[in-house]
């Protein structure tokens, strides 16, 4: 398998356990390598500050993990936080994540994380384009 088709697979193996792990399909998730490795999965729940917005978790190799509100009128999302500092967190860590800042229990303001490129990228999302 040549590098690249390894790193989509192993990207959409990684986003596909995490939306699992969320409890959503296969249609609540997106992603792809067009320019850069990126992520956006739409949420099954909303954050309890935002009670009118969908909630999204948006995922790319420069700064990890984030969730964001949809600002309905097809702007760009609302950052409500970044998980940092970690670019390619087990499953486990995005969910509680998740699920901390959907029911309040995230307080940080959404401080963007410093860009950062991940070394072992290709290395992480490989191990999940090689699980069973």
């Amino acid at each position: 398998m040549d590098r690249r088709k390894e790193l989509e697979r192993g990207l959409h193996r990684y986003i596909a356990s995490v939306a699992a792990a969320l409890g959503l399909g296969p249609g609540a998730m997106s992603c792809g390598l067009t320019s850069a490795p990126h992520a956006y999965l739409v949420l099954s729940r909303r954050i309890n500050r935002f009670p009118d917005r969908d909630a999204v978790l948006v995922w790319n190799q420069a700064h990890g993990w984030a969730v964001a509100v949809d600002t309905g009128c097809g702007e760009d999302l609302i950052t409500v936080a970044y998980l940092g500092p970690e670019v390619v967190p087990e499953p486990k860590a995005v969910v509680a994540f998740a699920i901390d800042v959907i029911e309040g229990r995230h307080g940080a303001e959404p401080t963007l994380p410093a860009a950062q490129i991940c070394p072992d990228l290709e290395t992480r999302l490989a191990e999940y384009a090689h699980d069973s």
